[in-house]
């Protein structure tokens, strides 16, 4: 995968591409707060990853069906957390978001640049990646597939992990 084998350019940009997208400067803070149930939280490739305690979850009695999950660029890691396959998979997600993220600053800009208020740019720039991410579960929705795993981001990061990721 390119991402576990950047070269030099790409060490330079990794550090600012997280913060392309908006959700991020609220996300990675409060990622921070996760450190209680965590047995680790810290920068890994570009992302937060916050891998939970197993006795954290075994405490609150719950079999989560997921391993993983992303929200911008923080990773919430929880049962075969430690699986690289499910790592490239969620990495995959983040630069999915860096793609939308940069789609969504370039919209908000020119929304600012029309002339329309600040807020309206920023909002256009927080919610284009969740915008994107819905979307492509409804176009997989509508073409009959599961919303899920039909949805267009989830095959990407699938087929990115090599298939590996087990498929319920």
């Amino acid at each position: 995968m390119g991402r576990l084998q950047e070269d030099a350019a790409a060490k330079r940009w990794r550090k600012w591409l997280p913060w392309l997208v908006a959700s991020n400067y609220v996300l990675i803070p409060l990622g921070y707060c996760a450190k209680p149930w965590a047995s680790f939280v810290g920068w890994e490739y570009g992302a937060l990853i916050i891998r939970l305690r197993r006795d954290f979850l075994k405490q609150k009695g719950k079999d989560y069906g997921t391993v993983g999950f992303t929200l911008g660029h923080l990773i919430v890691l929880s049962k075969h957390g430690d699986n690289p396959l499910v790592q490239t998979h969620e990495l995959h997600h983040c630069e999915q978001q860096e793609a939308s993220g940069l789609t969504g600053l370039v919209v908000g800009l020119a929304c600012l640049a029309s002339g329309q208020p600040w807020w309206a740019s920023a909002l256009l720039w927080a919610l284009t990646p969740a915008a994107m991410y819905l979307s492509a579960s409804a176009v997989a929705w509508m073409r009959g597939e599961d919303k899920y795993r039909g949805n267009f981001w989830e095959e990407g990061a699938r087929a990115m992990a090599g298939r590996g990721c087990k498929q319920r």
